[in-house]
């Protein structure tokens, strides 16, 4: 059921995650939807609750703690907009041109951002200021040696965690920092991952629901033994709660859920990422609520005429199309043969419809597929209501077929048939 978005909030009294606002108008329709946690003093700023620029960057930053990138950079834009002198929402920009964690750094985004901050009057910046903006530069400023970046990132960070100590959330920024660092290593649980949990769990003594700390703390227990992973599991269930309306916020929970076998968590995270991807979005691009009762792709399209479909595939493409591989997995896992399918004939038909250059749907595509043709050839050999796999087969190549529309179905069996036996014949090595 779709019904236009009446937001007809409290306009000199929102309550926004258990914090008041005292903004008159001016917020998006999507930018109050959104239910993604609070942190007290976000880069050190004590938020004024009566101005519009510091609930746009508080929106922002809250965003960009759930990696979701393009609502953040907007909402940074809407703060600049309304004053162009505030500083917090230009660093903000700056650190939402890397997407951190993802290896993606947008060296010309970065450096743009950087030398507007330039024609700031640098006499009226707080010593804080100046040295944010000195430390995120550090992420543009080794073009285009993103390591020597993160490293120089993390050095300059160490500095400004010592030098403000009280401040929270410059301490979350150092466990990201130290996570980045980690990811380029080659053991298991490198020492800046050890220290990155630290420093994090350290932020939560604090803010309990800081909900970037809890985000990155997910990352930083994500490992494949079961005993570490299994820590996290706290971070995960209150990480869920927070983050309520962001898609990756939902998702994130399930790299804990699949690490130790938690496949009906896993199920549930996934699927609450995939649908509240749908309804922001909807919210976000169409001032409208939609509430989604069905995932798949002719169900949500049904609810939208020919052009709001193809936007609705471009917005949150890549956290959607994460969550439904993962979800895919997950279905496997427990079973769920031609619910599998159906979200890889969804992804390959996103893929077509999209129009996106570079195209998230079709790499996650291919990823969700390899993984049926390993379980196919690897794992349901074992069971015996999968003994034989030609009927799975066909299934596949039915529904490449009828999601590509250009490709004959012969033309997929044996290059799947012999990747898949390849590959399982190394597994049973």
């Amino acid at each position: 059921m779709i019904l236009p978005i009446c937001f007809i909030l409290l306009v000199f009294a929102e309550i926004v995650d258990g914090e008041l606002w005292n903004t008159t108008g001016g917020i998006a329709p999507w930018e109050s939807y959104l239910q993604v946690g609070d942190i007290r003093r976000p880069l050190g700023l004590t938020l004024n609750r009566s101005s519009l620029s510091h609930r746009h960057f508080a929106i922002g930053y809250l965003c960009l703690q759930s990696f979701m990138y393009d609502e953040a950079d907007n909402a940074f834009d809407f703060a600049i907009a309304n004053d162009s002198t505030f500083v917090e929402a230009y660093i903000g920009k700056m650190l939402s041109c890397k997407q951190a964690l993802w290896a993606h750094t947008d060296f010309d985004c970065g450096l743009a951002v950087y030398n507007k901050t330039q024609m700031l009057n640098s006499s009226r910046m707080t010593p804080l200021q100046g040295q944010l903006i000195s430390t995120v530069y550090q992420w543009y400023k080794h073009n285009p040696n993103v390591t020597a970046g993160e490293d120089a990132f993390l050095s300059s960070m160490r500095n400004l965690s010592g030098d403000y100590t009280n401040e929270t959330d410059i301490h979350a920024l150092l466990g990201l920092a130290l996570l980045n660092v980690a990811g380029h290593q080659s053991q298991i649980e490198p020492p800046e991952m050890e220290e990155a949990r630290i420093v994090l769990q350290d932020v939560l003594k604090n803010e309990s629901n800081h909900p970037g700390a809890l985000h990155y703390l997910i990352h930083a227990y994500d490992v494949a033994q079961v005993n570490i992973s299994q820590q996290a599991r706290d971070y995960a269930q209150q990480y869920g709660k927070v983050a309520s309306t962001s898609s990756h916020g939902q998702h994130m929970p399930a790299h804990i859920w699949v690490r130790i076998g938690s496949w009906q968590l896993a199920l549930s995270a996934d699927l609450n990422a995939t649908t509240v991807s749908f309804e922001l979005c909807t919210t976000r691009l169409f001032n409208m609520t939609v509430s989604i009762s069905s995932i798949e792709l002719n169900s949500v399209f049904a609810l939208l005429n020919a052009t709001q479909q193809v936007l609705l595939l471009q917005c949150d493409a890549e956290n959607r199309a994460h969550s439904m591989e993962w979800l895919s997995y997950s279905r496997l896992q427990t079973g769920d043969w031609s619910g599998s399918l159906g979200l890889l004939h969804d992804l390959f038909v996103s893929d077509n419809r999209s129009s996106l250059t570079p195209n998230h749907y079709l790499s996650f595509a291919y990823r969700t597929q390899t993984r049926m043709m390993i379980t196919l050839f690897h794992w349901f050999p074992y069971d015996s209501q999968f003994l034989n796999t030609t009927q799975q087969f066909a299934e596949l190549d039915e529904m490449k077929a009828t999601a590509l529309g250009n490709i004959s179905s012969a033309q997929w069996y044996p290059i799947w048939s012999e990747a898949g036996i390849r590959w399982s014949e190394c597994l049973r090595l």
